[in-house]
């Protein structure tokens, strides 16, 4: 599968990219990403953090997932976290 990437404006500070599905990843973790989207789509951003998480919890080596959790959580101002997802998705690709 390959991955899709979508731009989303939101009611946070930044537009960013993130992934809607990812290659490699457990059928659980499709589960939450999928959860994810749904909340974004809401602009829920602490919904779509937390189903992150749980979507890398189960795919810990998915760069696609960290890169998602690293913008999320930049674009909520948690950006010295942020940078540490992006980075280590940067270093797994």
């Amino acid at each position: 599968m390959e991955a899709q990437q979508y731009l989303m404006t939101t009611t946070l500070k930044a537009p960013f990219v993130y992934y809607t599905t990812a290659p490699d990843i457990s059928a659980d973790a499709a589960e939450f990403l999928r959860q994810a989207d749904e909340a974004l789509k809401n602009n829920d951003a602490q919904k779509t953090t937390e189903f992150y998480r749980m979507a890398l919890e189960k795919s810990p080596k998915s760069s696609y997932l960290m890169c998602n959790l690293g913008t999320i959580l930049a674009a909520q101002n948690v950006v010295n976290d942020g940078v540490k997802f992006l980075q280590t998705a940067i270093e797994a690709n």
